[in-house]
């Protein structure tokens, strides 16, 4: 582990990737930079974390204040923030997503864990987790707010992210409206044969309201 104040980070910028390189564990006060930000081990802050490229670490990122990027954020570990977690591009983790805020990306929320937040997670694209998702405020998924979501995992082929008002099914997103209008030559443009069997066989459940597949 090694301890930085966040003046010594330019000490490790290189200028021909134009980020924070940090070939090792890190904990600090704060960080503040308009670099990406990529450490080889854990990034810890005992206060915000703020950049303005992507914030990448190997191990896990965790902050005792908020933490924001104007690029992605990603974690081989956890991410976990005691205040709010923003990204204006994607937010991944290969662990649990954690804030005692709200989680906010313009991009997509991804997750090898849960999902949870203390205020609200809001998404322009897709929420995906492996475990639960939770929220103590409202959930927004492709940028409409939604008083229910479901990711439905029912084959081999695709994955199914329903809200109450848009269903996205492998990368086809549509709202529900739609889908219930498709012909069997509208599903079979989208993916072929493979796509007609999975519609003519899934598609009562997943025209189901979430609401009714959580019960």
């Amino acid at each position: 582990m090694k301890v930085l104040k966040n003046k010594d980070l330019d000490g490790h910028h290189n200028s021909e990737t134009n980020r924070i390189e940090l070939d090792f564990d890190v904990e600090i006060d704060y960080i503040d930079t308009k670099y990406d930000i990529k450490a080889e081990g854990y990034i810890r802050s005992e206060g915000s974390i703020k950049a303005e490229g992507d914030i990448k670490a190997e191990g896990y990122i965790r902050s005792e204040g908020s933490i924001r990027s104007n690029g992605d954020i990603r974690s081989n570990g956890y991410i976990y923030s005691n205040g709010s977690i923003r990204s204006e591009g994607d937010i991944y983790s290969n662990g649990d997503i954690r804030s005692n805020g709200f989680i906010d990306s313009n991009g997509s929320i991804r997750s090898e864990g849960d999902i949870y937040s203390n205020g609200d997670i809001r998404s322009n694209g897709f929420i995906d987790s492996n475990g639960s998702i939770r929220s103590n405020g409202f959930i927004v998924v492709f940028g409409k707010k939604t008083d229910n979501y479901l990711q439905l995992n029912i084959s081999n082929y695709y994955t199914c992210y329903m809200s109450d008002y848009t269903i996205k099914i492998g990368c086809e997103m549509h709202s529900r409206k739609e889908w219930e209008g498709f012909a069997d030559e509208d599903i079979l443009k989208m993916d072929g044969k493979k796509a007609l069997k999975f519609w003519n066989k899934y598609k009562n459940i997943i025209l189901a309201k979430p609401k009714d597949l959580n019960r």
